[in-house]
């Protein structure tokens, strides 16, 4: 009896030992993964500032086209 206690000891700690390895790989595949930049806040940040200031205006409207030709870019297509 205290044989097949033993062995059922080790089964479970073999179990929970690799349930605790795959949810510290997974933890650290999300915390690799990109983030959030802050730059999508400040673009958004300037066009309030636009709002309140229209001198800033041309600083919006030239971050949203390099925005723009950014994301063109990234896409892989070929440019017109």
């Amino acid at each position: 009896m205290q044989i097949v206690l033993g062995i059922l000891i080790a089964i479970v700690a073999s179990v929970a030992a690799g349930l605790l390895t795959v949810a510290a790989v997974l933890g650290i595949r999300r915390s690799r993964q990109k983030h959030g930049s802050s730059g999508g806040l400040s673009v958004a940040m300037m066009e309030v500032q636009s709002l309140l200031e229209p001198a800033k205006r041309h600083v919006v409207v030239a971050a949203r086209d390099e925005a723009e030709s950014t994301s063109e870019d990234a896409s892989g297509d070929p440019p017109e």
